[in-house]
């Protein structure tokens, strides 16, 4: 079993795909995570966590489709943790990233916000139309 495994659900927010100097091509995304709400929790809270992403050679379909839908689907992957680490100005930097298994990834559109109805008009009935 493995000790480094992680698996999330979350809103695409951002997604960009470029290829190295190898030919390989990579996905960097984030998703975030949000938690629960409670059915009656109406106040809006910050309280989601950005995960970055990072997919080794994608299918082309499937970035496609989320190229075309940043903020417009969900994402459910799993991968391992890899922390990167870098010097800039004397200073040391570290960041977490999720590699995921680019044949775990898969990406859902969100539900359509339904549109309201038009009104329906009422016919004003006058005494006249009034049988009785």
């Amino acid at each position: 079993m493995a000790n480094n495994f992680f698996y999330a659900k979350g809103l695409l927010v951002r997604f960009e795909e470029k290829t190295v100097g190898s030919g390989k091509r990579v996905s960097a995304f984030n998703i975030l995570l949000s938690e629960p709400r409670k059915p009656n929790d109406t106040e809006r809270k910050d309280d989601g966590t950005f995960i970055n992403v990072e997919a080794w050679e994608l299918p082309a379909n499937l970035v496609s489709f989320l190229t075309d839908n940043v903020k417009r689907c969900r994402v459910s992957l799993q991968g391992r943790l890899k922390q990167d680490r870098w010097e800039k100005d004397g200073v040391k930097k570290s960041a977490y990233k999720i590699v995921a298994d680019a044949d775990s990834i898969r990406a859902l559109p969100l539900a359509k916000k339904e549109e309201p109805a038009p009104p329906v008009k009422e016919k004003v009935t006058t005494e006249a139309e009034i049988p009785f």
